[in-house]
């Protein structure tokens, strides 16, 4: 074998190797939107779909089809309307995935989840609300890995921001631990959420952040409805 064919081999080896590693990796950013009057009607109205925006960039060129193929798999599980569009980045490709994902109750999600193999939901605990994976996550993943076994799912993203809407006619109040807002670092975040205001909680999900390891989650707390006699 001449030296330039065996030099090509290794840099395509490790290009190859380069785009597995990344494509195992967390994704680059998750960003959801959620109406104030869809958290607080989920006790009435069951679940409710949350549009979601995952963004994952691959190093290296993707010769062996593992977008197109992971795609298939994933329709399978975030639904027929969920699109999936790949273009060049700086340094391989990028990947934009947009799906819904439902938020609920624990009862009513479990009943969903029934008839649904979305991976991953909102729950709605009193007045926390959290992302979370469900019980069908574990099966997206390992059909994931039967494709190529260096491949694999992550939730925690480098950055998730979740946009809450105000859409109500009382304010309500917004907490939540170690966020960003307005790109600045917010220890314990407090503040109410007005009618046709928006807030954005950014979590950052490196290595160093809490968010590594647990869900993203932030506490809404409503008015409580006035009585009048």
């Amino acid at each position: 074998m001449e030296y330039k064919t065996i030099i090509k081999t290794i840099i395509k080896t490790v290009v190859f190797a380069l785009f597995l590693l990344l494509a195992s990796c967390k994704p680059d950013s998750l960003d959801l939107e959620i109406y104030a009057s869809d958290i607080q009607g989920v006790s009435v109205r069951g679940v409710v779909d949350v549009p979601l925006t995952a963004t994952y960039s691959l190093m290296g060129e993707d010769e062996e089809g593992y977008i197109a193929k992971v795609s298939r798999i994933a329709q399978k599980y975030l639904g027929e309307d969920a699109e999936f569009k790949s273009s060049p980045g700086m340094f391989g490709e990028v990947l934009v995935v947009k799906c819904t994902i439902p938020m609920g109750t624990k009862e009513s999600l479990a009943l969903y989840q029934q008839a649904s193999r979305r991976p991953f939901s909102l729950t709605v605990d009193g007045t926390k609300v959290s992302l979370g994976k469900t019980k069908h996550f574990d099966a997206l993943n390992k059909e994931i890995s039967d494709v190529n076994m260096m491949l694999g799912l992550d939730l925690n993203a480098v950055s998730t921001k979740i946009r809450l809407v105000g859409d109500m006619k009382d304010s309500s109040k917004v907490t939540a631990i170690a966020v960003f807002v307005d790109n600045k670092a917010e220890l314990e975040f407090q503040k109410q959420l007005e009618r046709r205001m928006s807030l954005v909680l950014e979590f950052k999900g490196g290595d160093e952040s809490v968010y590594s390891q647990i869900a993203p989650q932030f506490n809404i707390i409503f008015k409580a409805p006035r009585i009048t006699d």
